[in-house]
């Protein structure tokens, strides 16, 4: 769209001069085929010599001029894009390791929570096996990186929206169940709902986890073949 601005522009401004060449060609040849003398004589033609050398000037200059700005425009922006494929490429293979620690805590977190376990007490069951609040704070899962990279552009900038959408759902999910794991270590009532509202959030981000990291893996090695 912008480059059909510039070309518009430029056609304009060509257009503008060779009307105006035009013109003063014709009034330079209207006085010279009258006889002007003395001042009047001189003035004419060099004045119209000169609108002649200023407008082809003009024509040459002006598209010649844009053209090269757009050059050294399209040069800046190439080696823009290229650092910046270069730096989310980088930051990908960060995120890659965050989202390949969260396997064990997926497993950790779904056997200390699984309804088998966690089953309160009552005339038919055992009581539920009672959970420390330490060891629920210690199932936090790692989100720093991921929510950092998201809150980044970059990957947008480049063409990765996809990329985006997908890490944008696995870490909703994610920050979901961190929370609920914070509010449970609180608790001490209800304790079996939490527990279970902590097992489905837990199995549903864990489902997505596998296409999530290969859409990572994927992303990375897209990038890294548009390295110079």
């Amino acid at each position: 769209m912008i480059r059909v601005k510039k070309v518009e522009n430029i056609r304009k401004v060509v257009i503008i001069v060779i009307i105006t060449l035009c013109v003063g060609i014709g009034i330079g040849l209207f006085f010279a085929s009258r006889s002007v003398c003395g001042f009047w004589n001189s003035f004419f033609p060099n004045f119209f010599s000169n609108i002649i050398g200023v407008s082809l000037a003009a024509i040459i200059g002006i598209p010649t001029g844009l053209a090269v700005n757009q050059h050294f425009v399209e040069q800046t922006e190439g080696k823009r894009h290229k650092a910046q494929v270069i730096l989310v490429k980088d930051r990908l293979i960060t995120v890659k390791t965050e989202l390949e620690g969260h396997i064990r805590l997926f497993n950790h977190v779904a056997t200390i929570f699984s309804p088998a376990v966690t089953r309160e007490g009552s005339a038919q069951n055992p009581p539920a096996v009672q959970i420390p609040p330490s060891e629920i704070v210690n199932c936090k899962f790692p989100d720093i990186v991921g929510t950092n990279f998201l809150m980044d552009n970059s990957a947008l900038d480049i063409g990765e929206a996809t990329l985006v959408s997908t890490l944008s759902l696995y870490y909703f999910n994610l920050k979901a169940l961190n929370e609920t794991l914070a509010l449970r270590a609180v608790q001490s009532i209800q304790l079996e709902s939490w527990n279970y509202s902590i097992y489905a959030l837990n199995q549903k981000t864990w489902s997505i986890q596998p296409t999530t990291l290969q859409s990572v893996l994927d992303g990375i090695t897209r990038l890294a073949s548009q390295e110079p």
